[in-house]
């Protein structure tokens, strides 16, 4: 059994055999939610995979498509919605289903009322993302305290070949100082982001736009590093 998660305006019947609809009696405390099915139900004995909703939830939802550059330079749509009602819906797996199409499953964490939910529906093949390294300088610099740098400067052009405006998300990082040796500076024509730390997580950048259609956003991420030049940098993830 399980619960059926749908946008208003979109339907989530699955392509094979339909089951019965039954609509069950919720029970909740502050400690424990019960769902109470009544009457019974026949079960065919052809091990056949079966879903049974016991419920439906409705939301209106918001499309973003979610581009995440350290992954690669595809765009992602996803659904995002308020939780809303009185009774946490259990952690599981749900069916996708966009534009009446089936996508796919995704899994869905615990939600308590008040939560903020993120669904993934897949590629947005509609959004293109061209990546552009720019010239760069590297070196080093000083006479008694010699400074090494590097820079880093990245173009992404964005463009949506949608009909209509879908609001774009673009994340990238940019490295943290582990050491008071070592300095990250973010360089002049750089594309300031929309939030910074996203999430709580330090150098963790994201942009957003409205994703006009067929209009190109151009974002431009510039950076350098300095440190002692008697020193070797090493790449480490993690941390917050």
């Amino acid at each position: 059994t399980g619960q059926r998660l749908r946008g208003r305006g979109q339907t989530s019947a699955p392509q094979t055999e339909e089951a019965p609809r039954i609509t069950a009696e919720s029970f909740a405390t502050d400690f424990v939610a019960e769902y109470r099915i009544p009457g019974r139900i026949s079960i065919g004995a052809d091990r056949q995979a079966r879903v049974y909703p016991i419920s439906e939830e409705e939301f209106e939802p918001e499309l973003v498509a979610r581009a995440v550059m350290s992954a690669g330079p595809d765009a992602r749509l996803e659904a995002t919605f308020a939780y809303d009602g009185e009774v946490p819906i259990n952690a599981g797996r749900v069916q996708l289903y966009r534009d009446r199409a089936y996508v796919g499953a995704a899994a869905l964490p615990l939600l308590l009322p008040g939560a903020e939910a993120r669904v993934p529906f897949g590629v947005d093949e509609r959004i293109r993302i061209a990546v552009r390294d720019e010239r760069t300088e590297s070196g080093s610099r000083g006479v008694a305290n010699r400074q090494a740098f590097d820079e880093r400067r990245r173009r992404y052009e964005i463009t949506s070949y949608h009909s209509m405006a879908l609001p774009i998300e673009i994340i990238d990082r940019v490295p943290v100082p582990m050491d008071s040796g070592v300095e990250v500076a973010v360089l002049e024509g750089a594309t300031p982001p929309t939030v910074r730390d996203l999430d709580g997580k330090t150098g963790v950048y994201l942009w957003r736009f409205d994703g006009t259609p067929m209009q190109t956003e151009t974002i431009r991420h510039y950076y350098s590093v300095r440190y002692p030049s008697d020193r070797m940098l090493a790449a480490t993830e993690g941390g917050n």
